[in-house]
């Protein structure tokens, strides 16, 4: 389904991602896990067609860089790691700007307002379509964004691609939880995601891939359960690592 295709990038001549290549299969949930300023970022926005590498990202056998914006958005959706929305819209119609492409200049279509609550409602926001945005807490409007995306591929998830940076930044222990269950739920009917996260164990334990960068490079990709041992952690994060628990895992770091 998506092909990235040994890309390489450098922002000023410094190198941040050099010759990656992986692919992701339909209905799969990639994890990509790396240090701070490992590249993470930088992959999501080539992978969503936002910056262009050197190489190339195929999207159901079609280069990424020779789709229309509208194609995009009809293919794929993405939560960048920050998003600045700076008009105080109320909460439904910020998700409704995820239905843009699908009803165009004349106005969101009262299907879109039904899938905007629908994503509402997935993410734990039932009854806040009235509020304003900006008076929502910082784990609030992260989830509203989530839902935003959502929205965007929410009636028709076959084939379509999720681009998660840090989903559930912001977010208490019960909903970035609930976000990875959504996420497999996507996949599930599907779509395939891909989520740059910080917690091992959210890797570990919803994740059908990983994906560690290191060094500007692929240090390790394949399934979870072979990509996510003690070794491979200990070496992409420098520390001491133990894995616990046998349904739920737990990772120790030290």
């Amino acid at each position: 389904m998506l092909k990235i295709e040994n890309v390489s990038f450098a922002y000023a001549q410094k190198p941040v991602l050099n010759n990656i290549s992986m692919n992701v299969g339909k209905g799969e949930f990639v994890a990509i896990l790396g240090a701070n300023g490992a590249g993470k970022s930088t992959l999501v926005k080539i992978a969503s067609g936002f910056i262009k590498p050197q190489g190339d990202v195929k999207l159901n056998d079609k280069s990424i860089f020779k789709m229309s914006a509208r194609e995009l958005a009809l293919s794929r959706a993405v939560l960048e790691q920050e998003t600045n929305l700076e008009f105080n819209y109320t909460v439904l119609d910020t998700v409704s700007l995820g239905r843009f492409a699908m009803s165009g200049f004349f106005g969101i279509d009262s299907r879109s307002k039904d899938i905007a609550q629908l994503a509402l409602e997935k993410v734990g926001l039932k009854g806040f379509e009235t509020k304003q945005y900006l008076e929502l807490s910082g784990g609030e409007r992260r989830r509203v964004q989530l839902a935003r995306v959502l929205a965007q591929i929410l009636d028709a998830p076959q084939g379509k691609l999720l681009l998660l940076d840090e989903p559930t930044a912001n977010l208490d222990p019960k909903h970035s939880y609930q976000v990875m269950q959504i996420c497999k739920e996507m996949c599930n009917l599907g779509a395939s995601c891909i989520a740059v996260v910080h917690s091992v164990e959210h890797a570990m334990n919803f994740a059908h891939k990983t994906a560690m960068i290191s060094n500007n490079t692929l240090f390790q990709f394949g399934d979870t359960s072979q990509i996510l041992i003690p070794e491979n952690i200990s070496a992409l994060y420098g520390m001491q690592c133990e894995i616990v628990g046998n349904t739920r895992k737990t990772v120790v770091l030290y």
